[in-house]
């Protein structure tokens, strides 16, 4: 575009309808009554002149424009406007045809006007569909396109203006949809950059609450190494979470062995290993027993083992859940274990068994201890 060469606008601030007029008279540096009183004219001797202008409304952006102002209120200007066409169109037109075809089709065009105008200021304020001025003009646009179809219909003796009359409706209604498709890529446009625009907002946010956090207190803390260790394992199970896992109405299986095991490492910066097999189900009362005891198995085995990791497998197959906690650590005597230690008889045997499961516990020095856990599940 050369320099000094001005983009045809529709005008933000000054305009009645839909701001074309006035983007014009700021385009030549006319006054903007003048220009409207031009557009009126020409609308009256030329009705299909009312289609540029939709064209014009659909494909020019809205903008600041500076042109010559009016000092005639906007609300007298459309009154006169709107007479001058009135009045051009009558004279213009055989009184006949003007009652029975323009009539009609002038009350459908405003009621299209009404609308489309109503949806264009919603779009150009962007505070979507439930603003309080919507709600009236769409109504009596409506209401206004309604009577002008009306009217038509009331003609239907008269076959030769019914005809004339339905196929000008016809070439309206398929002119505003033709007009109407620049404005739905629009609509899609800035649908699509909103969304585009809150995701990375969440991902800004995300990053700031979380990662750089979190770098911030492995910084502070770089002297040592457990501590930074279970920081970056925290930090990478909530990513992998926010990234990947899906959101569920109730809490799964699956879900509740990751939060246990996220608690165990978080208290005691022990790494846990985690396998999953085959299809997650919600946690129900077996399910529930079952990952409460695998719970308490990992923490005995962070407490006690003094391993390095635990890992833990946990299969779905069929109408059983099994869950296997193992350390390699040093072990203990199961015989040995005192009847009023309630860790293992009643965190986790009792608790497993009490939902028509089993639970065994094998351990001894030199293999570690490794806690097996089966009740039935339902899905």
């Amino acid at each position: 575009m050369h320099e000094g060469t001005r983009l045809l606008l529709r005008s933000a601030d000054d305009r009645i309808i839909g701001g074309v007029a006035a983007g014009i008279a700021a385009q030549f540096g006319v006054n903007v009554f003048l220009m409207r009183l031009c557009v009126a004219v020409i609308s009256g001797v030329m009705p299909l002149f009312v289609l540029l202008y939709a064209a014009l409304w659909v494909l020019r952006p809205v903008g600041k424009v500076q042109g010559v102002g009016s000092k005639v209120p906007q609300p007298v200007q459309l009154l006169f406007g709107v007479a001058v066409w009135a009045v051009l169109l009558f004279v213009v037109f055989p009184s006949t045809y003007f009652a029975v075809s323009l009539l009609p089709l002038g009350a459908i065009a405003v009621g299209a006007v009404l609308v489309w105008r109503a949806w264009d200021k919603n779009l150009d304020a962007a505070g979507g569909l439930q603003e309080r001025g919507f709600v009236v003009p769409v109504g009596a646009g409506m209401a206004l396109v309604f009577a002008g179809l009306l009217l038509i219909l009331a003609n239907w003796e008269n076959r030769a203006a019914f005809v004339g009359s339905m196929v000008a409706a016809a070439l309206t209604f398929a002119g505003m949809v033709a007009l109407s498709l620049p404005l739905g890529v629009r609509l899609w446009q800035e649908r699509t950059a909103r969304a585009a625009q809150d995701e990375r907002a969440a991902i800004a946010s995300q990053l700031h609450d979380s990662v750089l956090q979190t770098l911030a207190l492995i910084q502070k803390r770089s002297d040592d190494a457990a501590e930074v260790a279970r920081l970056a394992r925290g930090q990478e199970r909530q990513l992998r979470a926010w990234l990947f896992d899906s959101p569920v109405e109730q809490e799964s299986v699956f879900l509740a062995i990751d939060q246990a095991v996220a608690e165990v490492e978080d208290l005691f910066g022990v790494r846990i290993d985690t396998v999953k097999v085959g299809e997650d189900v919600v946690a129900d009362a077996a399910g529930s027993a079952a990952v409460g005891a695998a719970r308490e198995a990992m923490m005995n085995a962070a407490k006690h083992s003094g391993a390095e990791s635990i890992n833990v497998f946990v299969e779905h197959r069929g109408s059983r859940l099994e869950i296997f906690v193992r350390d390699r650590g040093k072990g203990f005597d199961v015989a040995s274990v005192a009847a009023d230690r309630h860790g293992v008889a009643e965190s986790i045997v009792g608790r497993v068994e009490g939902v028509g499961g089993k639970a065994l516990v094998k351990s001894g020095a030199g293999y570690g201890t490794e806690v097996s856990l089966s009740v039935p599940v339902v899905g």
